[in-house]
């Protein structure tokens, strides 16, 4: 697994998870959201059935992004 930032991009971070599939990905994004302060939200995508590129990738991890609204409660 790598964690980086992407540049340009101000508080984000992107995990790369490659020892696991779409379903793996999708627990490891639960496990970080149930754990995250309010107002942190977190979405996936997978290579190559989501996109061939890093920037495809979080684009579609950007329209999946969920947590924020769940953890403002």
């Amino acid at each position: 697994m790598g964690v980086g930032s992407h540049a340009g991009l101000t508080h984000h971070f992107a995990a790369l998870l490659t020892e696991t599939d779409a379903h793996g990905a999708g627990i490891v994004l639960a496990r970080l959201l149930e754990s995250a302060p309010a107002g942190v939200s977190g979405g996936m995508g997978c290579y190559p059935e989501d996109g061939a590129t890093f920037d495809e990738l979080l684009e579609i991890a950007k329209t999946r992004g969920t947590g924020a609204d769940e953890h403002a409660a």
